[in-house]
């Protein structure tokens, strides 16, 4: 099972993807360059309505959690996911991809992926060239994709 993100995000420039049948071995993967994107951040400050910093989320299909992390930075951007398999398991992979980001737009300049396998389960990060718009609500953001399609998180750091 391939996942995007919220589902319709999957032909998007940032597509992630996780699929689970059991298994023990790792190949791939770059879990540990992006785990430290999962701990507490040493800056707790999060400033409002600034989409630069550490962005995360996440949602489950078929008893697989898909914890996604997007980082805004100056001229690029990260994308992480974490994928927790049924047995409890998990495979963080992740890529980094030249952006423009202005006010309300992002967009992919560069192709780039990551994907890992735990035996047969599999977990991806692939960005794609594109243009996305944005909207910020205070903590909350949301990333809109031409379709219509849109994957909300919640502003974790500067």
């Amino acid at each position: 099972m391939k996942l995007g993100l919220a589902f319709a995000f999957v032909a998007l420039t940032a597509a992630t993807g996780c699929s689970s049948s059991g298994g023990t071995t790792t190949t791939g993967g770059s879990g540990s360059t992006f785990d430290p994107l999962y701990s507490a951040p040493h800056n707790a400050t999060a400033t409002a309505g600034d989409v630069h910093g550490l962005w995360g989320g996440s949602t489950s299909v078929d008893g697989i959690i898909f914890d996604f992390r997007f980082r805004f930075a100056s001229g690029d951007i990260t994308l992480a996911n974490r994928c927790k398999f049924p047995d409890g398991s998990s495979l963080t992979v992740g890529a980094t991809s030249a952006a423009r980001i202005t006010d309300h737009d992002v967009t992919m300049l560069e192709s780039k992926s990551d994907h890992g396998a735990l035996g047969n389960d599999k977990c991806n990060v692939d960005i794609k060239p594109g243009a996305y718009t944005y909207l910020i609500n205070d903590l909350q953001l949301t990333l809109s994709a031409p379709d219509g399609s849109a994957l909300s998180m919640v502003k974790i750091t500067d």
